[in-house]
């Protein structure tokens, strides 16, 4: 029942029956090896652990029978130190995490397009809520729309967090 043990296939079918959580807990990790163009930088044979963030969150929006893992944060939203364009336009989220594809078709040099192809074929997207205006205008409600992301960074805010990997 190791979570590194299992096979994406296998990791997605128990998520699918809602007993992921039987198994998993919070915490545990499996390996993940990166290959690939991210950013212009190569990687390659990379190895490193994601790790469970949560089962089913936010599941009346998102739906049922979720695992949320999270692989790690990497410097700034767009290739200033800014939030204009909020998250919705940000180089973070289209350019170096790919969330402008799928993963069955990831964008060009993304980190989505350098993940394990078996884990890209089990990935689902899920429904965030941010601030998708930016431009240092403060916290407005009116900013907070929705995104359908395949890859998150964690916030110090409850909206932009999980990456939602099975489902």
């Amino acid at each position: 029942a190791t979570l590194n043990d299992n096979d994406w296939d296998t990791i997605s079918e128990a998520s699918a029956a809602g007993t992921a959580d039987d198994y998993w807990a919070v915490g545990d990790t499996k390996s993940i090896v990166i290959n690939g163009n991210v950013v212009g930088f190569g990687i390659t044979n990379l190895t490193i652990n994601v790790f469970i963030l949560g089962f089913n969150h936010n599941a009346s929006r998102e739906g049922n029978n979720r695992i949320h893992f999270q692989i790690g944060k990497i410097g700034s939203m767009n290739t200033s130190n800014t939030n204009q364009g909020g998250w919705a336009s940000s180089y973070m989220r289209n350019t170096v995490l790919g969330n402008s594809g799928t993963p069955s078709s990831p964008t060009a040099n993304s980190l989505m397009a350098a993940l394990p192809s078996a884990l890209r074929a089990v990935m689902k997207a899920v429904t965030k809520y941010t601030d998708n205006v930016g431009n240092d205008t403060g916290n407005v409600q009116s900013n907070v729309t929705s995104t359908q992301d395949y890859l998150f960074l964690l916030a110090e805010f409850r909206g932009r967090g999980k990456s939602v990997f099975p489902g």
